[in-house]
């Protein structure tokens, strides 16, 4: 089984957060998730671009396995 490096946000680890998680290939694909998630679970009202900064900051990398 192969291994494959992915981002990874997880809304708990922002004050007030939850158990949403997403991963994605890149990072931009999880900000967009991310703040589609931040708008509908928590009333975030920002731009995509304010919402994504702080976003950014709590993106780890992380190993996946693939089939």
């Amino acid at each position: 089984m192969a291994q494959e490096d992915y981002r990874e946000y997880i809304c708990s680890r922002v004050e007030g957060g939850c158990g949403f998680q997403v991963r994605a290939k890149t990072e931009d694909e999880v900000i967009e998730h991310a703040h589609m998630h931040q708008e509908m679970a928590h009333g975030v009202e920002e731009s995509l671009s304010e919402t994504g900064k702080k976003i950014k900051g709590k993106i780890r990398s992380v190993k996946a396995d693939i089939t």
